[in-house]
């Protein structure tokens, strides 16, 4: 099976789910963030181990001005585990586990309901802009 524009991976998880040969290709790359992770599910133990070892720091900010979506408090997270990702890509030691927490996060970046990491749900083509701001 060979689905040429992958997206979120609907078709290439539901052939793999049948045991069929997939490829799949996107030009977006937050598709292999999307997809790859649900062909590798760590187990909820796995997961946990892990987050346990990352170094949440407090007081971290983003390098652009992020306060009318996050909380200070989970600005700071996002950024650590950014940090943390970031380095394990470089270091050529992020594995499956790694992988699948980086599509969980990008997945709850923005939304409203609960387990989202955003404050507020804005639609993607929606320009914001802080409040003290005038134009």
């Amino acid at each position: 099976m060979y689905d040429p524009f992958a997206g979120r991976g609907t078709t290439i998880i539901e052939a793999a789910s049948l045991n069929r040969n997939a490829i799949a290709n996107d030009i977006n790359p937050l598709s292999t963030i999307f997809c790859k992770p649900r062909l590798f599910i760590p187990s909820l133990e796995e997961v946990e181990e892990r987050l346990n070892k990352i170094k949440f720091r407090s007081g971290l900010n983003a390098d652009i001005d992020l306060s009318m979506f996050y909380h200070p408090d989970t600005e700071s997270e996002i950024v650590s585990l950014k940090n943390y990702l970031i380095r394990k890509k470089k270091n050529k030691e992020e594995d499956f586990v790694d992988s699948w927490i980086r599509m969980v996060a990008t997945n709850r970046l923005t939304g409203h309901s609960k387990n989202f990491f955003s404050v507020y749900t804005l639609p993607p083509n929606q320009a914001v802009r802080r409040k003290d701001r005038k134009n």
